[in-house]
C-alpha cells in the first residue's frame, strides 16, 4: 500500500496483493469490506484512492478477454488465486456504498488508447483485459 498525505486528504494506492491493512484475503469480500470501510471512516472528504481491480468474469473462468487465459495460469502457477472481482458496471455502486465517487475507470481499452496508440492512431501494444483502474474521491 502507498499512501499520500495531505493536510485534509490522503491518497491510497491499494496493491494487488494477497493482504491488505494486514487483514488475510477469505474470498467472502470481508477483507475488502473491511477496507472501505476504514477509508470511509478515516479519510477525509476529497480524499482519494486509487486500486485496480479483476473483472467477475475472469473469476467465473469466462475466457472472454484478451490475456485471460495467460493471467489465470500465471496466478495458478505461484499458488495464488484471485478472491475479489467486479463487474465494470458495479463499481460506481460499489464505491458509493463506501461514500466515494468514480473520478476515472480505465480499463484495457482505455489504458491503450491512452498509453499505447500512437499519433497516427496505431495500437503499438495490447494490454491485459482481465483488469481496470479506478480513481475514486470521498465524498
Amino acid at each position: 500500500m502507498f499512501m499520500i498525505l495531505r493536510s485534509d486528504a490522503i491518497t491510497l494506492f491499494l496493491p494487488p496483493v494477497s493482504e491488505v491493512l494486514g487483514l488475510p484475503l477469505d474470498g467472502n469480500w470481508s477483507t475488502v469490506k473491511a477496507t472501505f470501510q476504514a477509508l470511509q471512516t478515516l479519510a477525509g472528504s476529497e480524499s482519494r484512492v486509487v486500486f485496480d481491480y479483476v473483472r467477475s468474469s475472469v473469476l467465473r473462468g469466462d475466457n472472454t478477454l484478451y490475456g485471460e487465459a495467460g493471467a489465470a495460469r500465471s496466478v495458478s502457477k505461484v499458488q495464488e488465486q484471485w478472491l475479489f472481482g467486479l463487474d465494470p458496471g458495479q463499481v460506481e455502486v460499489f464505491l458509493a456504498d463506501y461514500g466515494l465517487r468514480l473520478s476515472d475507470h480505465a480499463d484495457a481499452n482505455e489504458l491503450e488508447r491512452r498509453y499505447f496508440t500512437g499519433a497516427n492512431g496505431r495500437l503499438m501494444a495490447r494490454v491485459n483485459g482481465t483488469h481496470a483502474i479506478v480513481t475514486a474521491v470521498r465524498i
